[in-house]
C-alpha cells in the first residue's frame, strides 16, 4: 500500500468512526445528550487498556471503557467523562483513570466545569495496585479541582468504593432513582436481612443521608438537572474570582409585587413559606433548589437577580432542623466558591424542639454552618420578613455575623424569645395577680412586641439597615447588590 492509499484509507476509517460514534454505546449517548449538538471533542479515544499479568485473558480495548473530552453546554465550555459499563463492567484501570485525570486537569487549567457520569464496577481487580493508584489519582485530581471549578457527579449506574469517594468530592451529586447507587462497601458483604426492603446505596437509602443534591426518576432527568445546575453557576475567566452578570435579562430590576404586601400581613398567621416570597423577587420567578428531599424546613436555591447569579436561603417553616442547616451550608460553600452573592429570607422562631434534636448532631451542623457563613467572601444580604427569634436570628446572617445589609418588612420581629413566652417569664406574677389575667397577658404581649421585638426597635439599634415596603423588595435587593459588587475587592462585571 502506498502512502497516498494509506492516508485515503485512514480518512475513510475516521469518517466511519465519526458516524459510528454518534450512538455506538450508551456512554456516548449520554455524552451526546449532555452537550450541544456536534460540539463534543473526544481525546485519547484510541488509547488501550494494558494487560499486566498472565492470569487474566482479557483483550485490550480501545478507549478503555471511558469517554473523555470537552464541548459546550448552552454555548459554555465544559469537560466531561462518561463511563461505559459494557467494557469490563466500567471498571477503573490505570489507563481508564489516566484519561479521567487528564480531563479534570484540563478543565482546571481553563476554569471550566467538569461533569462525571458514573457507571462502574469499581477498581479493576486484575490490575491490582495499578488500578488502585489510578483511582487514587482521580481522587487527588478532584481534590485539587474542588472549589476551583464546578464539579458535577451524575450517578447513572453503580458507583462503589473509591469511586464513591471521588463522586462525593463534587459540588453537585445527582442520582438516578432507577438504577443508580453509590456505596463504600459492596451490598454482597451485607447480610440479606441487614435493612428492610432498602437496597444498600440506592437512591431510596440516600434520601435520608444528604449524599445527593438531587434524586431524579431516570437518566434523562438526571442529565437535564446537571445542565440546569450549570446554567446558574457563573462563567469564570480561568481561576480568577469574578462576579458575573448574565447577558439575558428580561425581568425589570424595578418590578414591584403587590402580593408581597399581602404576604407581610399574612405572616402574622405564619402562613407564608419563603419559597413563595423568593418566587416574587427573583428573575422570572424561577429558581433551582438543591437537596429538596431533605431538610424541608429550609429552601436552598440558585437564582438570578437582574442577571446576577445568587444563592437564596429561606425558612419554609418556623423551626430549623439539622438537615436544614446541612443543605444551607452546602449552598453557602457553592456560592463562596463561584462568586455568587447570598440572600437570606428569614422567618424563624428557632430550632426544632425535642430530645431527638438535642441527641442529634444539630450543634455540630449549626456550628459548621456559621463557620462557613462567616468565612465566605461574597456579598450577603438579609430580608427579615417575620419573627426572627433567638439563636435562629443570630445564625441566619445577622448583622454581627457579617451581613452586608439587613432589610426588614414591617411584619418582622427580632427578639430573644417570642413575645408570649417572654411575657410569661418576665411578668408571670404580675399577670397572676391582675384582676383579668387573660387581658393583662394579651396587653403585655402587644407591648413587648411593639417596644422590644419590633423591626423599629432593631432598626433604632442599627441592626436593621432599613424597614422597606414589601412590594419593593426586589428593587431594593438588586440596587444593593449593584453597589456591593463594586465594593468587594475581587468584583468584576463580565
Amino acid at each position: 500500500m502506498t502512502a497516498k492509499e494509506r492516508v485515503e484509507q485512514q480518512i475513510q476509517e475516521l469518517k466511519v468512526k465519526a458516524i459510528d460514534s454518534r450512538s455506538d454505546c450508551i456512554a456516548r449517548q449520554r455524552i451526546n445528550q449532555l452537550f450541544d449538538a456536534n460540539s463534543f471533542a473526544e481525546f485519547n479515544s484510541s488509547v488501550e487498556s494494558r494487560l499486566r499479568n498472565d492470569l487474566f485473558n482479557r483483550e485490550p480495548t480501545q478507549g478503555d471503557g471511558v469517554i473523555c473530552g470537552y464541548g459546550t453546554i448552552n454555548g459554555r465550555l465544559v469537560y466531561a467523562a462518561s463511563q461505559d459499563a459494557t467494557v469490563y463492567g466500567g471498571s477503573v484501570g490505570y489507563v481508564h483513570a489516566g484519561k479521567i485525570i487528564r480531563t479534570i486537569e484540563s478543565a482546571l487549567k481553563v476554569g471550566a466545569p467538569f461533569v462525571m457520569m458514573f457507571s462502574t464496577g469499581g477498581a479493576r481487580i486484575e490490575e491490582g495496585v495499578a488500578a488502585l493508584e489510578g483511582l487514587a489519582g482521580v481522587i487527588t485530581a478532584l481534590t485539587k479541582a474542588r472549589r476551583n471549578i464546578p464539579i458535577l457527579s451524575v450517578i447513572l449506574g453503580h458507583c462503589p468504593g473509591g469511586l464513591a469517594v471521588a463522586a462525593s468530592q463534587s459540588d453537585f451529586l445527582i442520582m438516578n432513582e432507577n438504577g443508580g447507587d453509590i456505596f463504600l462497601n459492596s451490598p454482597i458483604l451485607y447480610p440479606s436481612n441487614s435493612d428492610d426492603n432498602i437496597s444498600i446505596g440506592s437512591a431510596q437509602m440516600h434520601k435520608d443521608t444528604g449524599v445527593a443534591s438531587a434524586i431524579m426518576p431516570d437518566e434523562d432527568s438526571c442529565i437535564l438537572k446537571a445542565k440546569s445546575y450549570l446554567s446558574y453557576i457563573p462563567v469564570r475567566s480561568g481561576l480568577k474570582r469574578v462576579f458575573s452578570r448574565s447577558a439575558k435579562v428580561s425581568d425589570s430590576p424595578n418590578r414591584s409585587s403587590d402580593i408581597l404586601d399581602k404576604y407581610a400581613i399574612d405572616i402574622a398567621d405564619g402562613t407564608v413559606p419563603a419559597s413563595s416570597i423568593i418566587k416574587e423577587i427573583v428573575d422570572g420567578g424561577k429558581y433551582e433548589e438543591i437537596y429538596t428531599h431533605i431538610g424541608t424546613d429550609i429552601v436552598a436555591a440558585m437564582a438570578f437577580m437582574d442577571g446576577i447569579p445568587v444563592g437564596v436561603i429561606g425558612n419554609e417553616s418556623a423551626r430549623i432542623s439539622r438537615d436544614g442547616m446541612y443543605k444551607a451550608e452546602k449552598l453557602i460553600r457553592i456560592c463562596d466558591s463561584f462568586c455568587m452573592p447570598i440572600i437570606f429570607v428569614s422567618h424563624a422562631e428557632g430550632f426544632e424542639i425535642g430530645v431527638g434534636t438535642e441527641k442529634s448532631d444539630i450543634l455540630d451542623r449549626t456550628a459548621s454552618f456559621v463557620s462557613s457563613l462567616c468565612a465566605c467572601r461574597v456579598p450577603r444580604l438579609s430580608l427579615i420578613v417575620g419573627p426572627s427569634i433567638g439563636t435562629a436570628y443570630v445564625c441566619f446572617n445577622s448583622k454581627m455575623l457579617g451581613s452586608d445589609y439587613v432589610f426588614a418588612w414591617p411584619s418582622a420581629e427580632v427578639s430573644v424569645l417570642l413575645p408570649d413566652p417572654a411575657v410569661q417569664i418576665l411578668w408571670k406574677n404580675r399577670i397572676a395577680e391582675s384582676e383579668d389575667p387573660i387581658t393583662a397577658r394579651t396587653e403585655l404581649i402587644e407591648e413587648f412586641r411593639s417596644e422590644v421585638a419590633s423591626a423599629d426597635s432593631a432598626a433604632s439599634e442599627g441592626h436593621i439597615d432599613e424597614i422597606i415596603l414589601p412590594s419593593s423588595s426586589r428593587a431594593r435587593i438588586i440596587s444593593t447588590l449593584d453597589v456591593l459588587l463594586l465594593e468587594y475587592p475581587m468584583a468584576e462585571k463580565v
